[in-house]
């Protein structure tokens, strides 16, 4: 189950054989990468320098982004418990999580690729449960925003509400 979430190396993000384009939300105004015809649809209510163009860039940025060697050991590792059919699953991968997060608090490295991505799949595997298919809105953006908040820690990046 948890495994699963954690299989696609992209994390879901678009790969040049399954691209996507962008849907804007009537409520909310947040752009979703979605179907070239949905892309089309909202197309006439972006802003007039806004393009396709500008989105494949993002996505090819996104895309050509690989994690470091030593990251997606300890990531692996991670998966490698999950993969198990043990009592406790999650209990020994975030046990897993903590013995590696102690090295980088160790070394004062906790704005490292590693330790960021670390804090994630941990948030991850700590709400895992909590997440439902009818969940509101706001509710998903809270918990996407939380992994937000630690990817961006430490940079010039500022998320907007």
């Amino acid at each position: 189950m948890a495994q699963d979430l954690f299989l696609s190396p992209t994390f879901g993000l678009p790969t040049p054989e399954s691209p996507y384009d962008l849907e804007l939300d009537s409520d909310t105004r947040i752009v979703n990468k979605l179907n070239k015809d949905q892309f089309d649809a909202v197309k006439p209510y972006l802003p007039r320098n806004f393009d396709q163009i500008q989105s494949d860039d993002v996505v090819a940025t996104l895309n050509g982004y690989e994690m470091k060697e030593h990251t997606v050991e300890m990531y692996q590792s991670i998966l490698d418990i999950l993969d198990h059919e043990y009592n406790s699953v999650v209990e020994r991968a975030l046990l897993k999580i903590d013995e590696l997060k102690a090295e980088f608090l160790k070394n004062k490295d906790r704005f490292s690729e590693g330790y960021v991505m670390l804090k994630v799949v941990e948030y991850i595997l700590e709400v895992l449960d909590d997440w439902k298919e009818d969940d509101s809105e706001t509710t998903v953006y809270r918990r996407i925003a939380t992994i937000f908040d630690f990817m961006f820690r430490d940079t010039r990046v500022k998320l907007v509400e």
